[in-house]
C-alpha cells in the first residue's frame, strides 16, 4: 500500500529502494523525534504537527504535499445496516 510519503516520493522519481535508510516511525511525534534527535535527516509527518515544530525552530518544512484524504470510518461485521447508513447520512 502507497501512503502520502510513498505517493510523493514516486511522484519525483524516488523509490525507497534509492535510500540509504528508511523505517517507519509508526507515528507522527515517533517521525519528528527521529529528525529532532539526528537519528534520521528527513520524515514525513502531519503538517500541523510539522508546523507547530517548525516555529519552535525544531525543524524546517522542505515540502508540503497535495491533499490526500487518508482517513476513514470503520465498522465491525456486527454493526447493522440501518446504524451504518445513519453514520453515512451524519
Amino acid at each position: 500500500m502507497l501512503n502520502n510519503n510513498s505517493i510523493n516520493l514516486n511522484n519525483n522519481s524516488i523509490n525507497l529502494n534509492d535510500l540509504k535508510a528508511f523505517k517507519s516511525a509508526h507515528s507522527h511525534q515517533a517521525c519528528a523525534e527521529t529528525i529532532i534527535s539526528n537519528e534520521y535527516d528527513i520524515c514525513g509527518m502531519q503538517d500541523v504537527l510539522a508546523q507547530k515544530l517548525e516555529t519552535q525552530g525544531k525543524l524546517k518544512i522542505i515540502h508540503r504535499s497535495a491533499y490526500f484524504p487518508s482517513s476513514g470510518i470503520a465498522v465491525n461485521n456486527q454493526v447493522l445496516p440501518d446504524v451504518v447508513s445513519k453514520v453515512l447520512k451524519a
